[in-house]
Formats: structure tokens, C-alpha cells, sequence
């Protein structure tokens, strides 16, 4: 077996540092399509957030004829008799929490009156302020509570927290308010 060669130790050096230089690429890579997949989660899981808390918020109040701010944090409403006995809600604000909650009221027939509140669900965790303004984007009075019926047209607007993932895994959040734009029923008088 004359003439046979092994492998020189140059070119075993050769061949790791290649080997190296490849797998650090590799991983290189495979961490930014980390970063960005995490990122698209995160934006996809706050718009989720976003627009069901809007969608629903819209959708409570679609056939309410009156409103009736009874604090900074809570907003309560009734909806229209036609589709069948009136209903009481309330959505309420939890600050420390950032949670904005949908609850059923029951055991009263006036909506300035505290009746019992069944919690009916949590709406987004990541809300940063709730309020219920005037047409012209003024808040709405607290002291002494603000009541708006038939016809009246109002603002709901809610700051959401958002966060983005950076390339190199922090979290940076930023604040998007969405407002909408509610008109109570206008019952025909009776």
C-alpha cells in the first residue's frame, strides 16, 4: 500500500474552519427567522386583541338607546327594547390589571341604578385607557355622571398596548388608540 496519504493536519483545520464559519451562518439565520416569526406573532396575537375587543365593544352597543358614564372606568349601557326586554351591560376598566371586562346587569330596570354584575368576559389585557367621549372628542363627564339617549351620537375610545420584537429578542411596545363612533338608537315615541 505505497503511495497511500492520510489526511494532512492542514487540511483537517481547513475543513473545521469551514465547518464553523457554515454552522455560525446557520445560526445567525436561524435566529433572525426567529426574531421576525416571534415579532409576526406577537402583531398578529395584538391585532387579534385589537380588533375583538373593537368588534365587540361595536356590537354591545349597536342597539343600546342609552349610555350612562358611571365613573372613569365604567361605562354602562341599555339596549333597545324591540329586541326583546332590555338588556343592562357595563364594560369597566381595571387599570392595574389593563384589562377591559364585559358584564351583564341584572336586577335593575335603570340604567343610573346598581344592579348585579355578572362577569361575561374578559375583553384585552393589554389596554392602557378607556373612555367614553362627546362627538367632539371631549371626555364625557364623570361628576356628575354623563347619561346620553336616543339618537346621541358618541366616541368609545380605547389605548391598546402593542408590542414589537426586535432582531435581537427585546420587547418594545407602543400605544395605538382606536375610537369608535356609536350612535344610540332613536326610539320612536310611544
Amino acid at each position: 500500500m505505497k503511495g497511500e496519504r492520510g489526511i494532512t493536519l492542514l487540511e483537517v483545520l481547513a475543513a473545521v474552519t469551514i465547518m464553523a464559519m457554515v454552522t455560525g451562518v446557520a445560526i445567525m439565520l436561524f435566529s433572525s427567522v426567529m426574531a421576525l416569526w416571534n415579532n409576526s406573532a406577537q402583531k398578529q396575537a395584538d391585532s387579534f386583541h385589537t380588533n375583538f375587543t373593537m368588534n365587540t365593544i361595536s356590537r354591545e352597543l349597536a342597539d343600546a338607546t342609552e349610555i350612562y358614564v358611571a365613573s372613569a372606568n365604567e361605562l354602562r349601557y341599555k339596549t333597545s327594547p324591540y329586541a326583546g326586554a332590555p338588556r343592562y351591560g357595563a364594560f369597566i376598566y381595571s387599570a392595574s390589571g389593563h384589562t377591559l371586562t364585559l358584564y351583564d346587569i341584572t336586577g335593575t330596570s335603570n340604567i343610573q341604578a346598581t344592579g348585579t354584575y355578572a362577569k361575561r368576559m374578559t375583553l384585552a389585557d393589554n389596554v392602557q385607557s378607556f373612555a367614553a367621549k362627546n362627538a367632539g372628542g371631549t371626555a364625557l363627564s364623570t361628576s356628575p355622571p354623563a347619561y346620553l339617549n336616543h339618537g346621541e351620537l358618541f366616541i368609545v375610545s380605547v389605548t391598546f398596548e402593542n408590542a414589537t420584537i426586535t432582531a435581537n429578542g427585546q420587547k418594545v411596545t407602543t400605544n395605538q388608540t382606536i375610537d369608535a363612533k356609536i350612535k344610540l338608537l332613536l326610539l320612536p315615541a310611544s
